[in-house]
């Protein structure tokens, strides 16, 4: 290329100057996005309507044999968004000709399923815990945003440092096969639990001894989550029903749960405890996730929302909101106390396997396997703060650590554990060891030495630790 010719790769792209109607370029593609995602929750997740939508725009033909209900609704995002089809208004359009029929007969159907008495009574508690959480949330905020500012960057040196002393402490080979997960008593940092692919379920102690094995379990053991509230309760998938377990049973490898919540049609792949205790959430392959009721071993609320496996979800800290994150490369968030997604996280270009709140409420991550980490900000229309070119390949498990979630970190399938600042999205440290995936981890402060401490685990068996 001559020195006179110009490379269309250098060009920079600037969104910042105004059009001749005065309306900046970056609000006009801001608002074709916000557009783009309103467009995308209005389009059906009932196969049959599907169906119909595709029929009324001549599409139905294309529909192969072996078309699977998740395919088909992809060819229909596509389609309206290569063709700009106004859905808003076809739908304005239906909901008029259904006005129309109800007038002509009264006793048309109901298009929505009520709430049991169930749900309704949950929503009731759930409005009250998070009520009075919000209110303990936001006092704490006001009362850090009081700090002199001459102990602010200090204080946020201080953090970074305890990630960057950060080293390898121990491992231990655990099992015949891959690791898939580790869980931290809250209640007890003494007692770890760690899920493998096909082996069961493992309590080990802080040095990394075998206490417990048990087997009940069956499956790849993605998650496991223990209860908020009752220090010797917790919860694991086995393929796709909930179990739930008490450490003071597993004093051998035949120990049974002591409850099941059956239920999903395919394998689970995250469980979660609500903050409360009372209720969890799951979510699976089925593409659904549930609420579910603990102390009456009952499902509270079934959600269709994803086109693909849903792979993780979270709860917030105040317990209102919950996200769930699919293969669909879109997390959704919900509010509890309704039955509608308050908000759509779209950007990824491939599926999400991580999600994870931050303490302050309106933060939200999610890790791909496209290596990114999206930040997302509830409070701008859930619009992507910050994309972190994070990891080579999937990344497996993320989360926040300190007094308010000051650092962030990630692991994936490249076997690097990285640390993130959270006010800057800039890395900090990461820590080598594994050989191999690294499939989950997990990073605390001690109760007792109050230093900073993390577990991990992976496709090499060994479980590690971090202090």
């Amino acid at each position: 290329m001559s020195n006179n010719t110009v490379s269309l790769d250098n060009l920079t792209v600037d969104t910042n100057y105004e059009t001749s109607n005065g309306v900046k370029v970056s609000d006009f593609l801001q608002s074709l996005d916000l557009k783009r995602k309103q467009q995308l929750m209005l389009v059906p997740t009932d196969d049959e309507d599907v169906r119909q939508m595709l029929l009324k725009h001549n599409q139905l033909q294309q529909t192969s044999p072996d078309e699977s209900k998740s395919d088909r609704r992809e060819r229909l995002i596509q389609y309206i968004q290569q063709n700009n089809i106004d859905l808003s208004a076809e739908i304005q359009d239906q909901e008029m000709g259904n006005a129309s029929d109800q007038e002509e007969d009264e006793d048309e159907e109901e298009f929505y399923t009520p709430a049991s008495m169930e749900l309704v009574e949950a929503r009731k508690n759930i409005i009250t815990y998070s009520s009075q959480r919000a209110k303990q949330r936001l006092a704490i905020q006001y009362k850090q945003s009081q700090m002199p500012m001459d102990q602010i960057l200090p204080y946020r040196h201080s953090q970074t440092s305890k990630a960057q002393n950060l080293e390898l402490s121990g491992s231990n080979l655990i099992s015949s096969k891959p690791m898939s997960s580790v869980s931290v008593n809250p209640h007890n940092h003494a007692q770890l639990l760690a899920g493998t692919w096909n082996d069961g379920v493992y309590l080990l102690d802080q040095n990394l001894e075998t206490t417990s094995h048990f087997s009940a379990p069956q499956g790849k053991i993605s998650s496991i989550s223990w209860n908020p509230t009752q220090q010797d309760r917790f919860i694991v998938p086995s393929h796709d029903e909930i179990q739930l377990f008490s450490t003071v049973d597993l004093s051998s490898s035949t120990a049974t749960p002591m409850v099941t919540f059956p239920g999903h049609e395919d394998r689970i792949a995250c469980v979660s405890h609500h903050p409360s205790g009372q209720y969890l959430a799951s979510a699976s392959f089925d593409k659904t996730w549930r609420l579910w009721d603990i102390n009456a071993s009952q499902e509270l609320l079934l959600q269709e929302s994803h086109s693909k496996e849903v792979f993780a979800l979270d709860f917030n800290g105040d317990g209102q909101l919950l996200v769930s994150a699919g293969l669909d490369s879109i997390a959704y968030v919900w509010d509890l106390r309704g039955d509608k997604s308050i908000s759509i996280l779209s950007g990824h270009i491939r599926g999400l396997h991580c999600v994870k709140f931050r303490k302050n409420g309106y933060h939200i991550i999610t890790g791909s396997s496209d290596g990114s980490i999206k930040v997302w900000d509830l409070r701008s229309q859930s619009s992507c703060l910050e994309t972190i070119p994070a990891h080579k390949g999937l990344i497996s498990s993320l989360g926040f650590i300190g007094d308010n979630d000051e650092i962030m970190y990630s692991c994936g399938f490249d076997g690097i554990i990285k640390f993130y600042s959270s006010d800057s999205w800039v890395k900090c440290s990461e820590l080598i060891g594994h050989q191999g995936k690294i499939m989950d981890c997990q990073f605390f402060q001690d109760q007792d030495t109050k230093n900073w401490k993390g577990f991990s685990c992976g496709w090499d068996r060994d479980v590690k630790i971090w202090e």
